[in-house]
């Protein structure tokens, strides 16, 4: 998908008139995937998977992979690769837990403090430009919005188990 391809916007939006907050919501993820990969050039950076254990671990230094994959709701093995990779190339560390051995908590490396300076500084940038000329209200009321849509699709896969 171009990025200039506003038509496509439109289409995709009135294409599926039954879910356009998801159909948009799906839209604008790839959109600001492309975008990412455009404004990095840090090739650790452009799997959503690492910008998010990235993240995680900045905001919680110790998480566990279970903690990860609960937050997430991505699969365990999604998790395990990403984190094997990612302490293969010193970004992560993986300190065993004192009392469960099974268990490992992870913490950003020097590299990954960098790498996700990197990764916050565009993410920012993206949401600065994906937001001008639209009202502050507005942008709370999408997130609100948002926010509840993701809450009952989670209830929905809660009570299906």
């Amino acid at each position: 998908m171009e990025l200039e391809d506003k038509e496509y916007l439109e289409y995709e939006a009135q294409a599926e008139k039954e879910a356009p907050v998801l159909i948009l919501t799906s839209l604008l993820n790839r959109i600001f995937e492309e975008n990412f990969s455009i404004d990095n050039d840090e090739d650790d950076l452009n799997q959503s998977t690492v910008r998010l254990i990235l993240a995680l671990s900045s905001k919680k230094p110790g998480i566990t992979q279970q903690e990860i994959v609960k937050i997430s709701h991505l699969k365990c093995s999604t998790i395990s690769i990403a984190l094997g990779k990612l302490e293969e190339k010193e970004i992560i560390e993986k300190i065993p837990d004192r009392y469960d051995h099974r268990s490992s908590h992870i913490y950003l490396t020097e590299k990954g403090e960098s790498l996700n300076r990197k990764r916050i500084e565009i993410v920012h940038n993206l949401e600065q430009f994906a937001k001008r000329n639209i009202p502050t209200r507005d942008i709370h009321d999408a997130i609100y919005v948002l926010k509840n849509y993701a809450i009952n699709l989670i209830d929905k896969k809660e009570i299906e188990k």
